[in-house]
């Protein structure tokens, strides 16, 4: 009876540092992936303001459409001065 309880022991115990090796790997994978995570997001967070500043020195589309609309109002008068 004794040895039956000595193996249970041990297959408990084998068991307990099965479980914290598994744990460790898993928190091990974990930081690995939360690292590589961070890597990606700086690298999109930089995309992102290099987009930004380039949408920046655009011109407003209210200019766009005054230029536009300045620009056929004198192709217009122009065709009717030539």
């Amino acid at each position: 009876m004794t040895e039956a309880i000595e193996q249970r022991v041990t297959r408990t115990e084998e068991q307990i540092r099965t479980l914290f090796n598994c744990a460790e790997r898993t928190k091990d994978r974990l930081e690995k992936h939360e690292e590589e995570d961070g890597k990606a997001m700086g690298k999109i967070m930089d995309r992102l303001d290099k987009m930004q500043d380039a949408y920046a020195n655009r011109l407003p589309i209210w200019a766009v459409c005054l230029i536009a609309a300045l620009t056929s109002a004198i192709g217009w008068l122009a065709s009717k001065v030539i």
